[in-house]
């Protein structure tokens, strides 16, 4: 077995840690810069993301406060969770064309109905598991779909951290910027 060799090098990185003054809202954002990009790791109360880009084209922190929303959530993973509500009443929707078409009888249609109604409840992380366990509704979206259309949402945690955190990051690295001599 060939023995690997490792280089170490060791840098410095800055921390911010922001603190919400009355209630429990926290953020702490790791920036480790380099001459091309850095690294950005996010540990917060709405959620934990981290991301490096390697040619950021202008100082990194200048960098980040040009991405949209939309980019850094794509970056971060963080872009998109199933909407529950959204795919069900869709499923229902078509269930209803289908019943007029009369794909199905007004039994059969009940039954699926009956089943939506109870996966409509389940939370976007369970919601797939709950549909593929339930042959009714599974049967009725490899008839009608072929695969599973599912209606997506922004992350909320992600959403709000953008909204309510970010904003401060920015505003702390323009003030830094100010106090830059020359």
């Amino acid at each position: 077995m060939e023995t690997k060799q490792f280089t170490v090098a060791k840098s410095t990185v800055e921390c911010y840690k922001i603190r919400v003054t009355d209630g429990f809202a926290w953020a702490d954002i790791t920036i480790d810069a380099n001459e091309r990009g850095g690294r950005i790791c996010i540990a917060s109360d709405y959620g934990n993301w981290q991301n490096y880009w390697g040619a950021a084209g202008s100082d990194f922190k200048a960098f980040l406060g040009k991405i949209s929303e939309d980019y850094a959530a794509s970056k971060f993973g963080a872009e998109q969770q199933i909407d529950v509500q959204a795919t069900v009443v869709m499923w229902k929707k078509d269930l209803l064309e289908c019943r007029r078409a009369e794909d199905y009888t007004g039994d059969e249609a009940r039954q699926i109905y009956d089943a939506l109604e109870e996966v409509k409840h389940e939370s976007h992380y369970t919601f797939v598991q709950a549909v593929q366990s339930t042959d009714k509704v599974m049967d009725f979206i490899n008839q009608v779909y072929g695969s599973p259309e599912i209606c997506h949402e922004p992350n909320p945690h992600f959403a709000r951290f953008w909204k309510e955190l970010w904003p401060v990051l920015l505003a702390e690295f323009k003030k830094e910027a100010t106090l830059q001599p020359g």
